[in-house]
């Protein structure tokens, strides 16, 4: 496994394992619970509150440090589902039927998987991490573009690409006819 730290970096969190009475089927059983203090400089701990810094796992052989790095490696998809939920919109469609439903996450999860993809390939983080940084001075620890910048970057550009001076696509006049033509036999 590793060495428990969260995200590579070592801190002062000390970690311990109890347990934890959670409700099951037919009686409530005992899960393993891993709960963070952290230590002030000063050397002072102070114990989690409520359920924050507490990690569930029915894993009985597992240890502190491996909840902890498995809670970890888990982070960025949690970050993902909840970023395609409030920032893309992704499940929030009004269909009802179950084809429709079974469509629109998936979808909606490309969408959200192009727009980082195309990131990847042409976004500027160093860039948008300062301007966000100069939109939002209370900000400064700010190290990493997220998805809203991605697709803010992404919006940017396609907005940039429609109004273009020498990129407006002139319609045939065969086109236009066509048009006209389909317009008549609605209207008829």
């Amino acid at each position: 496994m590793g060495d428990g730290t969260r995200t590579g970096r070592a801190d002062s969190t000390a970690m311990g394992l109890g347990d934890r009475l959670v409700s099951g089927h037919v009686r409530p059983v005992g899960v393993p619970v891993v709960v963070a203090a952290r230590a002030d400089r000063s050397g002072t701990r102070h114990e989690a509150g409520g359920t924050e810094g507490q990690a569930l796992s029915t894993d009985l052989g597992a240890t502190p440090a491996a909840l902890v790095e498995r809670y970890a490696d888990r982070w960025p998809v949690e970050v993902l589902f909840e970023e395609s939920r409030q920032v893309a919109g992704v499940g929030q469609a009004r269909n009802r039927t179950r084809k429709a439903v079974e469509r629109t996450v998936p979808f909606g999860m490309a969408c959200v998987s192009l727009v980082v993809c195309w990131y990847a390939l042409h976004g500027q983080p160093a860039a948008d991490v300062a301007a966000r940084r100069a939109m939002a001075p209370w900000y400064q620890t700010k190290h990493a573009v997220s998805f809203a910048d991605m697709l803010v970057a992404l919006r940017r550009v396609i907005l940039a690409a429609q109004y273009l001076p020498g990129s407006l696509v002139e319609p045939t006049t065969a086109e236009i006819l066509t048009v006209q033509r389909a317009w008549a036999a609605a209207a008829a």
